[in-house]
């Protein structure tokens, strides 16, 4: 038939090679390193706040002081990977590129590595991995953040969890421990996903495989041993510094920001004039400490409705994002398709039991001499013969995207949050892949051509999207605020007065201003939506930086304590006044003296 998964020989699994051997993936591996090492080098001006955040972080373990690297809102394992480049001597966003392109690599290893494990067939696994790996390029220059590495060690666990070996309750399952932690050191949420996850995983496949329970229940004991080897260092770390048992404080933050609109929520370092601790260059490298305006939804019963719109809301946003992976979002329908496949199944084998339980009661009696002989007690039934891993796999992938969107439901969630959810990309093709294979079965009796059809068109839905992507990154993804920023830091350095900043100067959604104090090595005294200019002068900050289409450029403009630098006389360019303006404090206050 026309889908690559119908009709598998015996001898036809997902062996990494094919007719060439080991040849295929280690040509996708070697194709998707090219790849992400061509995006990496025409990218290297795009910077981030939250690689801000991670860059500084890093930079703490190379030059100190070492304390400043220990924060509880950010994973530490990016920045443990940007240090040694940065002790080698790459400049920060050069190091940054690297270090996005290794994990564009653990990425597609681990989608490689989950599509083989689930069973798909040989051309499923590879066309899933050059897919991934294709996604990955795209991904890998859009942001420097640790989604792409978390991911691909997410999947390296889900993998190591489902192979038989780990049921065995040795190696296997202290192994997925360890890849379990080193995916939380990554990214913090995938310590909830995996607490829920794990013990699904593990449900379904005893529900489904002859093993004992003790089994089960050691495999499960040996990865918790495991994820505390790898983790438990940095969780004691941590627990020390902010005095009470913490695995991450950013799911704390991403709660406080969707609270009630009765009050101002949003992340303080954003919206307050204030000083980060001394040191660091912006509060946002941990802003643990920052006034967050906590709330509980049982507090009141507005309170309470709240989080459920905040998670209605998250619910909906979260299928809008699944279905974004690929172009015509036949992953989150075929999900959704084989649940109710599954479903509708599941309950006409129950009624089918229901129908024949007289009959096998009564060919029980005569069978006792026969299952004492097999050494079975007279209640326990016959062990059956394992199911073949893609049936299992339908389940698997439900579970684990109902975990990690219910991950997402109650806390900060927005349209443009795709990066969430790469984790989800192999899930969703496995099951586009099997839903595929079920539908040509079931369409080839009458429509031989709509049953060849079903594969290719799932395919070319899953290839749009990193094709796409893949292309843009590979021509080079526009930046303005960045290459702005960069322009101003020079220009301020040559004035001889480099100082403290403050004001986002948002462009494009980029904090134009943050990144120039970046670029500049000074402390960025955040912004302040509605400050006046005695606001701006008491914070201290040499240089303000605005948004031109902001109300408080006219009164800093009118203002004695304030000149306006424009962009000519800075850095020669002649138009950016339309977009930022930049003020000069003529009497900043040292640093500390400020609110």
């Amino acid at each position: 038939m026309g889908s690559p998964a119908t009709e598998r020989p015996a001898n036809d699994t997902a062996a990494p090679g094919g007719p060439g051997g080991v040849g295929w993936p280690r040509v996708l591996a070697g194709a998707t390193t090219v790849l992400l090492a061509a995006a990496a080098w025409v990218n290297t001006h795009r910077l981030n706040t939250d690689g801000i955040a991670y860059l500084r972080l890093a930079g703490y373990y190379v030059d100190g002081p070492v304390r400043l690297a220990i924060s509880g809102y950010w994973g530490p394992l990016l920045s443990w990977l940007l240090a040694p480049a940065l002790a080698a001597g790459l400049e920060p966003l050069a190091a940054a590129r690297v270090v996005m392109a290794l994990t564009g690599l653990v990425f597609a290893g681990g989608c490689a590595v989950l599509l083989r494990v689930l069973g798909l067939r040989r051309q499923v696994v590879l066309a899933g991995s050059g897919l991934a790996g294709l996604a990955a390029v795209g991904w890998s220059v859009e942001f420097i953040s640790p989604d792409l590495l978390v991911a691909g060690l997410m999947a390296l666990a889900l993998a190591a969890t489902v192979r038989p070996r780990w049921a065995a309750g040795g190696g296997g399952a202290f192994l997925a421990g360890v890849v379990w932690g080193l995916a939380y050191l990554a990214k913090a949420v995938a310590l909830p996903f995996a607490v829920v996850a794990v013990p699904l995983t593990a449900w379904w496949l005893r529900a489904r495989r002859p093993d004992s329970a003790a089994r089960w229940g050691r495999a499960l004991a040996l990865t918790a041993m495991g994820w505390l080897l790898t983790a438990g260092p940095w969780v004691g770390l941590l627990s020390a510094k902010y005095g009470r048992l913490t695995f991450s404080t950013a799911a704390k933050a991403a709660h406080a920001v969707v609270g009630p609109p009765d009050q101002e929520r949003y992340h303080p370092f954003a919206r307050r004039l204030h000083h980060p601790e001394p040191g660091r260059l912006t509060s946002w490298e941990d802003p643990t400490s920052l006034p967050y305006a906590d709330w509980s939804p049982f507090a009141s019963r507005e309170y309470f409705l709240h989080q459920v719109r905040v998670s209605w809301r998250n619910l909906g946003t979260a299928a809008w994002l699944l279905g974004r992976l690929d172009l015509l979002h036949l992953g989150v329908l075929a999900l959704a398709g084989l649940a109710a496949a599954g479903w509708v199944r599941r309950r006409q084998t129950r009624r089918h039991d229901a129908d024949s339980r007289g009959k096998t009661a009564a060919a029980a009696s005569p069978r006792h001499g026969e299952r004492v002989a097999k050494g079975l007690p007279a209640g326990e039934k016959e062990p059956q013969a394992a199911p073949a891993m893609p049936g299992l796999a339908i389940g698997l992938v439900c579970l684990w995207t109902v975990c990690l969107v219910a991950v997402y439901l109650p806390g900060y969630l927005e349209r443009v949050d795709l990066r969430y959810f790469y984790a989800a990309w192999p899930w969703l093709f496995a099951a586009t892949a099997l839903a595929a294979e079920r539908l040509g079965v079931a369409l080839a009796p009458r429509s031989p051509l709509l049953a060849r059809m079903a594969w290719p068109l799932a395919l070319i839905s899953f290839a749009a999207p990193p094709v796409i992507q893949g292309t843009l990154a590979l021509r080079g993804l526009p930046q303005p605020a960045a290459i702005l920023a960069r322009e101003l830091a020079e220009g301020i350095r040559r004035t001889g007065r480099p100082g403290p900043l403050a004001g986002s100067g948002l462009l494009g959604g980029d904090r134009a201003g943050l990144f120039a104090a970046f670029f500049l090595g000074q402390p960025w005294y955040g912004d302040q939506p509605g400050a006046r200019p005695a606001d701006w002068a008491a914070v201290g900050a040499r240089w303000v930086v605005l948004s031109a289409r902001r109300p408080e450029v006219r009164e800093l403009a009118a203002d004695p304590r304030f000149r306006e630098r424009t962009w000519q006389v800075l850095t020669g360019i002649e138009s950016p006044e339309r977009w930022l303006r930049v003020f000069e404090n003529n009497e900043p206050r040292p640093a500390g003296r400020g609110p």
